[in-house]
């Protein structure tokens, strides 16, 4: 979501101020300093004057701060405002990209499109290496399919695999749905009964991450999903449109309508 709405640079600083303060006293703070020493040691230069742009971006959204340290905003806290941000500048990325997901344990040096591309790696894993579309990508992102290719080709050879899927139709008569798609092709296939036409279009990608670990405890993620879903619940309520709530998948109760269920017991409860 931070690379949608223009922040993710912002967010490698509370990325790495946080794990920062994890491993001292825990305090949630941080002096400048020490971040800027941090910085260096991964590789990630950023002149004074890029630096304090970072700093006034990220102030009030992901920490506050004086003239010497940083208050860094809790994740709970940090994931409601990042939805909020969404709700105003794009709420396609947040409609069926609801913070509270596992953590992924991520390397924050290099430059910002090495950065973009582990934030997207690190989404793919904590999706459990989800079978999406490019357009579906692209639109959670806000990146074009050709920049995710970039991405992939440029800096996650070593942690993404894909495996692109088809699927062909040798009569169009067993297609059960109205149109074919878009984009399907044709070639000329060699079977016992001769030369035939069949048709083929890509399907969704799937996605198989690598080298990139998970944290074995989801922590803080549901009740930052909770706070996400309620402040959903609170625009739609709002606006009071049919679309919007059926969009976001939301009952009266506030509480999120469930697509699935892990078995038919749960089900019929």
């Amino acid at each position: 979501m931070a690379i949608g709405l223009q922040v993710a640079s912002v967010f490698r600083l509370w990325v790495i101020a946080r794990d920062l303060t994890r491993q001292a006293n825990g305090s949630g703070q941080i002096t400048l300093s020490v971040l800027k020493q941090a910085l260096a040691g991964f590789g990630v230069r950023y002149g004074r004057s890029h630096f304090n742009t970072l700093l006034r971006n990220g102030e009030g959204l992901f920490w506050n701060r004086d003239r010497e340290r940083l208050y860094l905003h809790g994740y709970q806290r940090l994931s409601a405002q990042l939805t909020d941000l969404a709700l105003l500048q794009n709420p396609d990325l947040v409609a069926e990209n609801r913070p509270g997901g596992y953590e992924v344990y991520l390397c924050p040096t290099g430059s910002a499109e090495q950065w973009h591309a582990m934030c997207y790696a690190g989404w793919l894993a904590s999706r459990h290496d989800p079978t999406v579309s490019r357009e579906t990508l692209s639109r959670l992102f806000s990146r074009s399919a050709d920049t995710l290719r970039k991405w992939e080709r440029d800096h996650l050879q070593p942690y993404l695999q894909i495996r692109h899927n088809y699927a062909q139709c040798a009569d169009t008569a067993h297609w059960p749905y109205p149109n074919l798609p878009a984009h399907t092709g044709s070639y000329a296939a060699q079977t016992r009964e001769g030369v035939q036409l069949r048709l083929i279009w890509q399907l969704p990608n799937s996605y198989r991450t690598r080298r990139l670990r998970l944290h074995r405890h989801r922590g803080q993620g549901r009740k930052a999903r909770r706070m996400s879903n309620h402040r959903l619940y609170l625009m739609i309520k709002a606006h009071r449109k049919t679309s919007s709530r059926s969009l976001f998948g939301f009952g009266e109760t506030g509480s999120h309508r469930r697509m699935y269920f892990a078995s038919a017991r749960r089900l019929k409860q």
